[in-house]
């Protein structure tokens, strides 16, 4: 599968800032961040992104990766961490990589690529070349919806019959976004529905979740309940936690439905004990 053996660079890189924080003055992170930034940028080409590191050599990817928006969407929080115009402008060099993206349609990974990336440059300039891009975007994710199921298929992947995993509950904000600022109400509503049944069927008493449940796209059954990046199928999986403590959240933000608090409230109350004070899980 695309995502094992990767631990993508922003989680390290937010690890050391939540390291710093508490130490260093404000000032200094946003200095340190903007010259690990430059560093990587040095590296890169103009089709390839950071993937990861092996035997301590720097591994790219292209723009394609589910993870390609992730070094963008750095460069523009490292901006609003400093105002440094240098930083802005290497945020615009590597927002540009991605700006046709949007055309990719074989996953659910188009919120990873284009929110922090095509996303934070509009924010940040109001500037009306990147809504194409966010338009065409939320236009693929909502596509993979299905109302038998109640959700967007993750993947187009013969293993499975219609694979939904916890992960696409940060993609969710693509939609959310895009339908305020598109005025397309249909996009909000399959956010939600796809947040209600992952709420029914994804979760263990416990407030741990399945990686993936496959569905039966005739009646919308359960098919079978696994992990594919987690120890085992009844396991906890970290970044899984972290994928639905975020989305609940942000979900319940968007809608201020209080079972989407309540189930937010219950992944964290499952997660955090585990962390025993540390910013990244074991």
């Amino acid at each position: 599968m695309k995502k094992q053996m990767i631990f993508p660079l922003f989680l390290s890189f937010a690890a050391l800032l939540a390291s710093c924080s508490d130490r260093l003055p404000f000032e200094r992170v946003a200095s340190l961040s903007a010259r690990q930034c430059a560093v990587m940028e040095q590296s890169l080409t103009e089709d390839t992104m950071p993937r990861n590191f092996q035997n301590g050599k720097l591994v790219l990817s292209d723009t394609r990766w589910w993870c390609s928006g992730f070094f963008p969407g750095v460069c523009w929080y490292t901006y609003k961490l400093g105002g440094d115009e240098a930083m802005r402008e290497m945020a615009l060099r590597q927002t540009a990589k991605l700006l046709d993206v949007s055309r990719l349609t074989g996953d659910h990974d188009l919120g990873f690529q284009v929110l922090p990336s095509a996303g934070e440059a509009y924010a940040e300039t109001g500037d009306s070349l990147y809504l194409k891009t966010i338009r065409d975007a939320a236009a693929h994710l909502a596509a993979r919806f299905s109302p038998v199921t109640g959700v967007i298929c993750s993947w187009d992947n013969p293993a499975f019959t219609y694979p939904v995993i916890i992960d696409n509950m940060m993609n969710l904000e693509l939609l959310t976004r895009a339908s305020r600022m598109f005025d397309v109400p249909e996009w909000k509503e399959i956010a939600v529905a796809h947040a209600r049944t992952t709420l029914r069927n994804h979760f263990r008493e416990d407030g741990s979740c399945y990686h993936l449940v496959d569905y039966n796209p005739e009646d919308g059954g359960i098919l079978r309940k696994q992990t594919v990046q987690g120890y085992a199928d009844e396991s906890a999986w970290a970044r899984g936690q972290a994928w639905a403590l975020y989305g609940f959240t942000m979900i319940y933000r968007e809608t201020g439905e209080e079972d989407f608090l309540n189930q937010a409230e219950k992944v964290a109350a499952f997660l955090l004990p585990r962390l025993e004070g540390r910013p990244v899980p074991p």
